[in-house]
């Protein structure tokens, strides 16, 4: 019998200003979320403080693992963000401090038993395909090395928004996958006969509504044009178990228009996706 897909949560609708990270697991726990991807920042104060890891990995990781178990919650993956793509930045920077921040992230999911480190930019489109092949070398390497799945997130305005240039990634490297955001195509108007090509290589789902039209907008739940219900059916019966990923979140500075409220959209995604979800495995 096939394992039912886990529904995970980001850190970010729970995130306010000068959150510390008990509030978040507070909220997370309250509103009856137990799996969470944990995107982790370069250069920024994320929820994990990976200067702490840096300087006593064991202490800070027991740590952590204290307090996910004291709220019942489970960290299923790392998401590596960064503000400029991580091709350029490594090129720009290649100091062992940024070699060390990759190394750390993946030891973490490791560490915790995630499934999957995911990488939200891993190249503009100005960047050369032996510097792109360069980079998912490296990333495979790291993940083998930790045991977990590297997962390349489609993100808009990155290389792996074409469609063909994705496909041609994970056909290249059997063992690197997706964390498909299809958002990034139905904002761009790309039809879902198109896009699901890619949903066999997807290991992780990032899920969050928006419209034609618009890359900088987020809508509440159920009123944008993301086509949920098919991708759920498809990716049920290619026997996906997830993770699906509810990110909604609401930061001005990122320059992404959103009127809802986060908490609440994430409520309405997991509600869908647990009922498409069981709808499907019972029809299969």
């Amino acid at each position: 019998m096939m394992r039912e897909p886990v529904i995970a949560v980001s850190y970010l609708p729970f995130l306010r200003e000068n959150s510390t990270v008990l509030d978040v697991f507070k909220l997370a726990r309250a509103f009856g979320f137990r799996y969470m991807t944990i995107n982790s920042i370069y250069g920024e104060v994320g929820l994990i403080p990976l200067s702490r890891f840096r300087e006593d990995f064991n202490r800070t990781a027991e740590s952590f693992s204290r307090l996910f178990e004291k709220f019942s919650l489970y960290p299923v993956a790392f998401s590596i963000d960064t503000v400029e793509d991580l091709v350029g930045l490594y090129h720009r920077l290649r100091d062992r401090e940024f070699r060390e921040f990759l190394k750390i992230v993946f030891r973490i999911a490791s560490f915790f038993e995630a499934s999957t480190v995911s990488i939200r930019k891993l190249a503009f489109r100005n960047r050369t395909e032996e510097e792109i092949h360069e980079m998912i070398v490296r990333l495979r390497t790291l993940a083998r090395k930790y045991n977990v799945k590297l997962a390349l997130n489609t993100h808009r305005g990155t290389v792996l928004e074409d469609i063909n240039f994705a496909l041609d990634v994970v056909q290249s490297f059997s063992d690197v996958y997706l964390a498909f955001e299809p958002a990034t195509y139905v904002t761009r108007g790309i039809d879902f006969d198109s896009y699901k090509v890619l949903l066999p290589y997807t290991q992780h789902l990032v899920v969050y509504d928006a419209d034609r039209g618009d890359e900088n907008i987020m809508v509440e739940f159920g009123k944008g044009s993301v086509p949920f219900s098919k991708i759920v059916d498809e990716l049920i019966d290619m026997g996906f178990d997830g993770p699906f990923t509810i990110e909604y979140f609401k930061f001005e500075k990122l320059n992404i228009a959103y009127d809802g409220d986060p908490i609440e959209d994430s409520l309405r995604a997991r509600a869908f996706l647990e009922n498409a979800i069981k709808k499907r495995l019972h029809n299969r």
